[in-house]
């Protein structure tokens, strides 16, 4: 089958949504599909036509013509992603994201009329609380079949497009399992965050539930990896917390390294404000490790509060220290915290059954276009 993958952002570039994307076309290639991945350039400079593991990736302007207002861009790119079609000829398209790169889909689905779907990623923002005319509204409104993270994030989608319930379904993140880890280690304390650096991910709360359990915890560090805009202002706020020898930023490390990094850990912090459902979740549960979380979206799809982990109510920086300090204070149950995650994971989060998921997805939309032309 000849699946077009359009998303905003795709490898080499590294995000929770960019990781999965990579996962996906990769395992689709290795399962015998010819897969063709349309994405968007970025301030990275990378070649407009590359290839990862037999998978043929283009990029266009999309960010650009948007973002921008360039209407030569716009043009070009509304161009290119009909050349893309027409020559590729896909049996389905699946949609990676709703952003500038679905815009420029739906603008384009008369150039081959080949059944779409779209995958849900993060929870609605309170722009799209109605069902006015906005790109998320048109998403839903027209796809073929709507696939979203988490239960959370399909059930916004359903409130804002009931006729969605009728031909949607919840199909989870999956990676395949890392190596069993060892059992955590508590002394040291080390606690660990993941993502991009960025307001929604809260990463300030982390810092400042760090500083809170100084006396109790004076040994605990923290280790942030990822980057983005926030980097200056968290290393600047770790200082005048007084705990900028207690943390460390490590910038980006490789996706396949995540899980042996987080071995290292005692326990992972994910304090973010807005999620749909989290990669750096999944692959927390996958290493075995205890997950303290702000219980936003999805997230309790994947922390099961009190047997994988801890969550707190959003933005509450008490709260969360709380939650940090209750973890520490018990290895054992931690380690059992941990012990349970993976055991969730292995029945939720698997490679083998998000992909069988969506196989079976592809072929049910490429059967119904040969049933309606017959």
């Amino acid at each position: 089958m000849r699946v077009l993958f359009v998303t905003d952002l795709f490898w080499p570039l590294i995000g929770g949504i960019e990781v999965w994307s990579a996962r996906v076309v990769t395992a689709l290639a290795a399962r015998g599909h010819e897969v063709r991945v349309v994405t968007s350039r970025s301030d990275v400079a990378l070649p407009d036509r590359d290839e990862l593991e037999g998978v043929v990736i283009e990029r266009l302007d999309f960010r650009a013509a948007v973002e921008d207002r360039r209407l030569d861009r716009f043009g070009e790119a509304l161009d290119g992603i009909r050349r893309i079609k027409r020559e590729f000829a896909p049996d389905v398209i699946h949609l990676g994201t709703v952003g500038w790169s679905s815009l420029f889909h739906l603008l384009t689905r008369e150039a081959w009329p080949a059944p779409w779907l779209v995958t849900l990623t993060q929870e609605r923002l309170d722009s799209q609380a109605s069902a006015g005319d906005t790109l998320l509204g048109r998403a839903l409104a027209s796809a073929d079949w709507v696939s979203s993270v988490s239960r959370a994030v399909l059930d916004q989608a359903i409130e804002l497009e009931p006729g969605v319930a009728s031909r949607s379904s919840v199909d989870y993140w999956g990676m395949p399992p890392p190596p069993a880890p060892a059992a955590a280690h508590f002394d040291p304390p080390r606690l660990l965050c993941v993502g991009r650096l960025v307001n929604a991910k809260g990463f300030d709360l982390a810092l400042e539930a760090v500083a809170t359990l100084g006396d109790r915890c004076p040994r605990l560090t923290l280790a942030v990896v990822g980057e983005g805009p926030e980097r200056e202002r968290l290393e600047r706020m770790a200082g005048a917390l007084g705990i900028r020898d207690r943390v460390t930023f490590e910038g980006w490390i490789d996706p396949t390294e995540i899980c042996a990094r987080m071995a290292r850990a005692s326990a992972i912090v994910l304090p973010s404000r807005r999620e749909g459902l989290p990669v750096v979740a999944v692959e927390a549960a996958w290493a075995g490790r205890p997950i303290v979380a702000v219980d936003v979206s999805g997230m309790r799809e994947v922390v099961l509060d009190g047997r994988t982990g801890r969550l707190v109510a959003p933005d509450d920086r008490d709260a969360l220290a709380a939650a940090i300090g209750e973890i520490l204070a018990d290895p054992d149950g931690a380690r059992r915290m941990g012990a349970a995650g993976r055991r969730h994971a292995t029945e939720r989060f698997s490679l083998e059954g998000m992909m069988d998921a969506y196989e079976g997805l592809y072929d049910r939309l490429a059967n119904r276009r040969v049933d309606a032309r017959a």
